[in-house]
């Protein structure tokens, strides 16, 4: 299980995901990202210490950044990726010229 922490207020905050990030810690994360929806603001979601991720929770990030993307003075998510992470996301193949309009063609998976 994968220990997620959120930390900051106001204009910047962060989430902060450490360990293996699974199956088991999909509805923690979808409940932590659902709680931005009525905030403005960056929102950095720091995967470097994340030695592993699943597709389920690569799936419940995708759906959080297209769904903000799209919403006038919502959160802006970004992300900083680990290496096992930047794996993951080769190995599956996500393109980021598969980001549509709602994210202005802005990929989660790009990294800082």
């Amino acid at each position: 299980m994968a220990h997620i922490e959120c930390r900051g207020a106001g204009e910047r905050r962060e989430i902060e995901i450490k360990g293996a990030l699974g199956i088991q810690d999909a509805v923690r994360l979808a409940g932590e990202l659902c709680g931005l929806g009525e905030k403005e603001g960056e929102v950095l979601i720091d995967l470097r210490q994340t030695t592993a991720i699943d597709l389920a929770c690569m799936q419940i990030l995708c759906a959080a950044h297209r769904t903000y993307g799209g919403l006038p003075g919502g959160p802006c998510l970004r992300a900083a990726l680990s290496d096992a992470v930047r794996d993951t996301v080769a190995e599956i193949g996500i393109e980021p010229s598969l980001c549509g309009a709602e994210t202005s063609g802005a990929c989660l998976w790009r990294g800082v």
